[in-house]
């Protein structure tokens, strides 16, 4: 049986004085077991020491603890007990202090593995016996362990070569180290994944911080292309590309239904309708800021595939066209623009003169 380790002396009939009434219960058992002789209790005392250990102790509850696991009320008593036990016990002859204060209660823990981790990385049994030594540890050395997670430590050898990885916003010195880091996630019930070789990005410093928002290819906008030259190198470590479309946050590109109601641009473009041509024209002007795209008629752009090949048409406005081609691409945005007709007319002479002093090929369209 465990005894407990309260002081509370009995003297038996052999003149030895015992720690308390269990431990004298196991003396007395085998005594008789052993050595075949009757061991009584003389006293509920220590027993006499003639004078030897008589040292007057004051009344002060300033408790220490023994090696044995005992707490005595001060230092004082400590002395007395350890003078008493060498009088009447030739087995303790010796009886240190181990540390100040009571003694950690002395639980009688299972051996079964479940284990815990502290801070420091040491793996306790289970968790009672993680209680008694983090009590022990706080007492004698002054040192706090901390429960870090349930389970084994992740704690492993890992080599010091430098092949960094990086989980998103750490960079581990080798993918061993990682793996460390991700077993103790695991254990605190957290997921750490591994993102790319290499060791993180950045959000660099300097002259990109006063850029002003910056719109990417992804349709991102980004505070400063300090972030976004920061998202670039993450893409660009997955093989990706990514690139900055213009200064300026990015257009807000509206859900557009498909009505089939087509509208045609300035620039000769057909878009699928007037809320494509809006998303368009937002994304365009941002870009060419010299520029702007605009909304020129409804239904399709006129084809406009002519070559420039010469046989001049003119209208009865007298402009000259390159050739009939041409003529009919501007007349039917004309019709399509303004519902007005164009009529082709015959081109005099001296227009086709005129015309080869001044000549300025807009769309193919000839101006006298």
């Amino acid at each position: 049986m465990i005894c407990p380790h309260e002081w509370r002396p009995v003297c038996d009939s052999d003149g030895t004085t015992h720690i308390n009434l269990c431990e004298f219960a196991q003396h007395q058992c085998l005594s008789e077991r052993i050595h075949h002789k009757n061991v009584t209790i003389a006293s509920f005392e220590e027993c006499g020491n003639d004078g030897k250990c008589d040292e007057k102790c004051p009344e002060q509850y300033s408790p220490v603890c023994a090696v044995n696991g005992v707490t005595f009320v001060n230092e004082c008593e400590l002395r007395k007990a350890k003078c008493l036990l060498s009088v009447h016990r030739s087995d303790l002859t010796d009886l240190p202090k181990d540390y100040d204060g009571e003694c950690c209660k002395n639980y009688p823990c299972e051996y079964s593995f479940d284990p815990i981790c502290d801070r420091s990385g040491r793996t306790h049994i289970n968790n009672c016996v993680f209680h008694q030594e983090q009590c022990i540890m706080e007492k004698k050395f002054n040192k706090t362990v901390q429960k870090e997670y349930s389970g084994q430590c992740c704690n492993r050898s890992c080599e010091d070569n430098y092949q960094p990885v990086c989980d998103g916003s750490t960079t581990h010195a080798n993918i061993c180290q990682f793996r460390v880091k991700q077993c103790e996630a695991e254990r605190q019930g957290r997921v750490l994944s591994l993102a790319y070789a290499g060791e993180c990005c950045r959000v660099p410093k300097g002259g990109c911080e006063k850029s002003g928002p910056v719109c990417d290819s992804e349709a991102q906008t980004h505070a400063n292309s300090c972030f976004f030259d920061k998202k670039k190198c993450v893409l660009e470590k997955d093989q990706k590309t990514l690139t900055m479309i213009h200064n300026g946050a990015c257009c807000t590109i509206k859900e557009c239904k498909n009505t089939d109601e087509p509208v045609c641009d300035s620039h000769g473009g057909t878009h699928a309708s007037m809320c494509h041509f809006e998303n368009t024209k937002c994304i365009h002007d941002k870009i060419h800021i010299n520029s702007t795209l605009q909304f020129r008629y409804r239904g399709k752009c006129c084809e406009s595939s002519c070559d420039d090949a010469w046989s001049p048409v003119c209208d009865q406005h007298g402009k000259l066209y390159t050739n009939k081609c041409h003529f009919m691409v501007k007349s039917c945005e004309i019709d399509k623009s303004s519902g007005a007709l164009l009529l082709e007319t015959p081109c005099s002479e001296q227009q086709k003169r005129r015309m080869l002093r001044r000549v300025r090929n807009t769309s193919g369209l000839l101006w006298p």
